[in-house]
């Protein structure tokens, strides 16, 4: 999916000083809506608004983010992430949709404090879905692996595959892929596992080569976790193909 950033403001280096409240962090931003011309894309503009949190510290259990959206200057709605974290020298993003019947939004970053400071990084931004006919309008831009740790032969090795949008955050739809193994790190040589190569979660729709290439489908939430079986010794590398693009994993290896 092509997105692009319509407006935004950073709170840069901010500290969160020590406290039994929140600290807030907030910024309003109009949902600017455009008009046919050419061959633009026509109707609302923002269609959601994000808030980025890098946190350095410790942020504790219990911040929020909320988007309040006015018309003509009354407040209508708002909505709110709920209770946040604790995180610890992380980043997460929290975004909210943006109705057309609202002319304005205001989003909130509220920073639980806590006995020790932390320092957060705050990027607000306003994001369009840009639709372009001369593309291919892909909900998946990169992958995630979280591979299993090392094990015994004939142990199995589970593999979870994540397919993210272009915000990193994983699809909620069922996309396909080709996923296979190769015995080196920039997947230039398929290689094949010993006796197993099966899906856990997702599906194989059908397999290409013996034991090392198939077309997948993830789950609708955009997970693909992959078992392998293999000699004592081996090392493997699992690569998936979407969108043109090749995405290699780090070792899987059978001690």
């Amino acid at each position: 999916m092509i997105t692009k950033v319509i407006n935004g403001k950073s709170f840069l280096q901010q500290t969160i000083g020590i406290g039994t409240g929140s600290q807030s962090f907030k910024e309003k931003f109009a949902l600017q809506a455009m008009v046919p011309a050419m061959n633009l894309q026509a109707g609302k503009q923002v269609d959601y608004v994000e808030a980025f949190v890098k946190v350095t510290g410790t942020m504790p259990a219990g911040s929020t983010i909320t988007a309040d959206f006015y018309k003509g200057g009354v407040k209508m709605a708002s909505s709110t992430s709920g209770a946040l974290g604790p995180y610890t020298n992380t980043s997460f993003t929290q975004q909210f949709a943006c109705a057309d019947i609202f002319d304005e939004v205001e989003l909130t970053v509220n920073c639980k404090q806590t006995t020790t400071p932390y320092v957060v990084d705050i990027i607000a931004s306003c994001r369009e879905k840009v639709l372009n006919d001369h593309y291919v309008d892909s909900p998946v831009s990169s992958v995630a692996f979280q591979l299993g740790a090392s094990v015994a032969a004939p142990a199995n090795i589970d593999n979870l595959i994540t397919f993210l949008d272009s915000q990193g955050v994983p699809v909620t739809e069922r996309v396909n892929a080709i996923v296979y193994l190769s015995s080196d790190a920039n997947g230039e040589t398929p290689a094949a596992v010993s006796t197993t190569f099966s899906a856990l979660a997702g599906q194989l729709l059908q397999q290409l080569t013996a034991l090392q290439m198939f077309i997948a489908q993830s789950t609708a939430a955009g997970a693909l976790q992959v078992r392998l079986n293999n000699h004592a010794g081996a090392t493997f590398y699992l690569n998936v193909l979407i969108n043109g693009k090749k995405f290699t994993s780090g070792a899987i290896v059978w001690s």
